[in-house]
């Protein structure tokens, strides 16, 4: 995919969270650069959207490179670097203040796989990355929550990836509003991990062939 591709499918990205109202001010997108290395760009990066843009309004001036090296950078740059390190075959991250995950990362609770497909596509329950720590509680998932500021999801493409928060932020609000009844019953680690990977090999195949065809 061209850098410009890339680039395009970010703001089609932002436009499809813009749309379901999970676009607040502290979000961003990020989608790995496919060229290994560019002295111009100063080498293997990403593209991301600019801190506060409007994803309603989102375009190509909106969207500015970073460099997958930059883990020691405290903003979204940094983050999503880390993030990337951490989870190398990731092309794609997105961070979120949706409403229901936010609200879960400000009471410092996990989201435990309540629903199949929040198993399916995340892996596991989102942990608190304490202190920032992204490294340790991404392992294993696709997603953590952030310390008092939403949630942080990642896949394998654009798609994918709208799809994770889509589906974690659908779980926190099933997982919140459920208390009012009693707890909810998780699936259990074991069926977590299996479900994950049957989704992975078999019934993801062709959907992540669609999407790669449809991102180019």
């Amino acid at each position: 995919m061209s850098d410009n591709s890339k680039i395009q499918s970010i703001i089609v990205a932002a436009t499809r969270l813009a749309e379901q109202n999970l676009a607040d001010n502290g979000a961003s997108i990020a989608a790995k650069a496919d060229f290994a290395s560019d002295n111009e760009r100063g080498g293997s990066g990403f593209f991301m959207t600019a801190a506060s843009a409007d994803f309603s309004a989102m375009t190509e001036r909106h969207i500015t490179f970073a460099s997958l090296s930059n883990t020691g950078d405290g903003g979204a740059a940094g983050l999503f670097a880390r993030a990337f390190a951490a989870k190398p075959k990731a092309r794609a991250a997105i961070v979120a203040s949706t409403p229901y995950l936010l609200r879960l990362s400000e009471l410092s609770t996990e989201l435990p796989p309540i629903l199949d497909d929040f198993a399916q596509i995340i892996g596991g329950n989102l942990k608190i990355a304490v202190s920032g720590k992204i490294a340790a509680a991404l392992r294993g998932r696709n997603g953590c929550l952030l310390e008092n500021k939403g949630v942080l999801v990642l896949g394998r493409t654009l798609d994918e990836t709208v799809t994770a928060l889509l589906v974690a932020e659908k779980t926190a609000k099933v997982f919140v509003l459920s208390h009012y009844l009693g707890a909810p019953a998780p699936i259990s680690a074991i069926e977590t991990k299996l479900m994950s990977v049957v989704y992975r090999i078999k019934y993801s195949k062709k959907n992540q062939k669609a999407m790669e065809i449809k991102e180019k």
